[in-house]
């Protein structure tokens, strides 16, 4: 009904946890790229088959689930007394308490209502106890590429990343340019959410935009340097290790070593 009375046609798309692939999928992508509506989708899907309802799919394979669990959205509640965080906290802990290997789990941006690392932390950690007590199907939008990057690299055969597709135009001089959202879910990560451009799109003042930009690229900066400096201590507390280890302990902690050097770029000088 929807689609008939729409101008712009609906962007299909697929997606398959279980049966061979990844239970949990970690979404990113721009701001206003697509991401809620893909996964409010798959709930309406999966709802809609439980009950016996025509799907619109081309096929669906699916077993039964005993739950569908969302956290979406930001709000208090003034009445009693709890914060923005703090609804969000609850309604995961609700969450963590009841769903089970057959439950589907619906995360939108968790950690936000609280500072970056904070956040990032709670997203991580959540994101594990999911992945590695719950075993639920899991869709978890976030966006932390690092922690998403990290889930998947410790979790591959249980946690696959996929973001929302898109398409930007080169840099104008002014510094701006041009986003376009796909709304097609493709593999792998995407380190940007184009905070700005929507701003930009949303008419705020462009000397705003400017110092925005620059407090973005600034921070940044800091954040990468602040993170490549960690691993460069990992790194040598591994190889204080490697020569005090032997056998399969030495292989483990040569092996960490190797995983981490990968991930370190060393152009710069220390």
């Amino acid at each position: 009904m929807i689609e008939s009375v729409l101008h712009t046609p609906f962007v299909p798309n697929s997606v398959t946890m279980g049966y061979g692939r990844p239970r949990s999928k970690v979404i990113t992508g721009p701001n206003m790229g697509g991401k809620s509506s893909f996964v409010r989708m798959v709930a309406l899907v999966v709802l809609m088959a439980q009950i016996g309802s025509h799907v619109p799919a081309k096929s669906v394979r699916m077993g039964l689930h005993d739950s569908i669990l969302t956290r979406m959205g930001a709000s208090d509640d003034l009445a009693k007394g709890r914060s923005t965080f703090m609804v969000e906290m609850s309604e995961t802990s609700d969450i963590l308490h009841t769903a089970s290997s057959r439950s589907l789990v619906i995360l939108d941006e968790l950690g936000r209502g609280t500072s970056t690392f904070d956040g990032m932390a709670i997203a991580g950690a959540v994101l594990q106890h999911l992945v590695e007590h719950t075993r639920s199907k899991t869709l978890f939008i976030t966006h932390y590429p690092l922690t998403a990057s990290e889930i998947e690299r410790r979790y591959p055969k249980d946690v696959e990343n996929i973001h929302m597709g898109y398409y930007v135009s080169d840099t104008r001089i002014d510094g701006t340019r041009d986003i376009t959202f796909l709304y097609k879910v493709e593999p792998g990560i995407t380190t940007e959410s184009f905070g700005i451009e929507c701003a930009r799109l949303a008419q705020l003042p462009a000397p705003l935009l400017e110092a925005a930009t620059t407090y973005a690229q600034d921070f940044q900066h800091k954040t990468e340097e602040r993170i490549r400096q960690n691993k460069i201590m990992m790194a040598l507390k591994l190889l204080k290790r490697c020569k005090e280890e032997e056998g399969l302990q030495l292989e483990m902690a040569l092996a960490e070593l190797k995983d981490l050097v990968g991930t370190l770029s060393l152009s710069k000088s220390t």
